[in-house]
């Protein structure tokens, strides 16, 4: 489609420098440094005025979190990005390097669809959490019109039928089920309250309509020129009402009980 503009054009998403094109692109495209900074501030304001204490970001990638939130702990699978002074941290969120009960709160913005056995995650993530902890987790929704967006438009798959949570892949990037929050959140939310009963789901909420998609994301030039952002950020104010039906995102709050 003539309209949707690659970047980086036969990028190898498992590539070291990946993570430095990604961080340079979310810093360079206002519509998406907003969303961005959207998400970090529905963390923070969680987290409240006192910061003290131990709050981990898994996956950081190209984000920016550590900007707005110096305190926090960043960190990614692959070790070239610790090396490039990218994260603070190498941490597989499948085996977290992290003491039992030493976390205030975990971050995890479009990661836990990468997750190649998010069962263990949870186990681990319980593990690491202090009484009272929680995590943010920010993924893909699963709306009529996500559906459309993530089937059509994106490179990783989509598949709410999937029976498992989990997902066979070559890497952390590459492959991946983007309806994975959703099926584990909403379709087998029973399921999950009965193996993880100390991990509260206390809240879930459905948002992003236009925003994402007209900044290009990580993956394509920005789809309207600058002078039309305000009226893309207008729309996306007046339709939070139909959200669970237009949404591209989802917000999970999972708090340890």
């Amino acid at each position: 489609m003539p309209w949707l503009k690659p970047h980086f054009p036969g990028l190898d998403l498992e590539s070291p420098k990946t993570t430095a094109l990604h961080r340079e692109l979310i810093r360079s495209k206002p519509m998406l440094r907003r969303w961005y900074a959207e998400r970090y501030d529905g963390y923070l304001k969680r987290i409240g005025p006192d910061r003290s204490g131990r709050h981990v970001e898994l996956g950081s990638g190209g984000g920016f979190l550590k900007e707005v939130f110096p305190e926090a702990i960043t960190s990614s699978v692959r070790r070239e990005d610790k090396e490039a002074g990218l994260v603070d941290r190498v941490l597989d969120a499948h085996a977290l390097d992290l003491e039992d009960g030493s976390v205030d709160s975990f971050f995890l913005l479009d990661v836990l669809h990468h997750l190649q056995d998010p069962a263990s995650f949870f186990h681990e993530l319980s593990r690491c959490l202090k009484r009272g902890g929680f995590a943010w987790i920010v993924d893909p929704a699963n709306t009529a019109l996500s559906r459309v967006v993530y089937k059509n438009f994106h490179h990783e798959d989509f598949d709410p039928d999937s029976p498992t949570w989990g997902h066979e892949h070559a890497g952390t990037l590459a492959q991946a089920n983007q309806a994975t929050a959703w099926i584990v959140f909403v379709r087998d939310r029973p399921l999950f309250e009965g193996r993880y009963p100390e991990l509260e789901i206390s809240r879930i909420e459905t948002h992003t309509f236009l925003s994402y998609i007209l900044s290009g994301g990580l993956s394509y030039e920005p789809l309207i020129p600058g002078w039309a952002q305000p009226a893309a950020r207008a729309a996306e104010f007046l339709a939070r009402p139909l959200m669970p039906w237009v949404g591209q995102s989802m917000t999970v709050l999972l708090v340890k009980r």
